[in-house]
């Protein structure tokens, strides 16, 4: 119960993509939503960026899950959000995360958001995640700068 009680120490603007060492070690990065809206591109960066880099503790993630949205009313090739560059399927990003462990000293757990209709529990649920955990508490002396 005390970690509500940490003190704030502010806001700060700046990219994923970018390496920022006050960002160094924190006990949890969470990118809710947010992976889609990378170029696919800048996706190898952004992992490298949080997982090679800045190091924090533990990692939420979470993404739109592709296989759900067969439950919309949507057109083919139509994403959740006009600002999507892609969205994964859970195999997708299950290799995702695959990926992320097998590079960095990490390990992770699924999860799902948004539990579907009982007749499509096949589909997953209608957002998917990823609980990432450091392996290790024991940090290089000195940050890695990943620019």
């Amino acid at each position: 119960k005390q970690w509500y009680q940490r003190r704030v120490r502010g806001v700060l603007c700046g990219s994923v993509l970018e390496y920022d060492s006050r960002l160094f070690d924190l006990d949890c990065i969470c990118a809710i939503e947010l992976i889609e809206h990378l170029q696919l591109e800048d996706v190898e960066t952004f992992t490298a960026n949080i997982f090679g880099a800045l190091l924090p503790r533990h990692v939420i993630l979470t993404t739109p899950n592709k296989d759900f949205n067969e439950l919309f009313d949507f057109e083919e090739g139509q994403m959740r959000h006009w600002d999507h560059k892609f969205e994964w399927t859970r195999e997708e990003f299950r290799n995702y995360c695959e990926n992320v462990v097998r590079l960095f000293n990490y390990t992770y757990e699924l999860v799902g958001v948004g539990n579907p209709p009982s007749d499509h529990e096949h589909l997953g649920h209608c957002s998917q995640g990823a609980l990432f955990v450091r392996k290790s508490q024991r940090l290089p002396s000195t940050p890695t700068d990943f620019n």
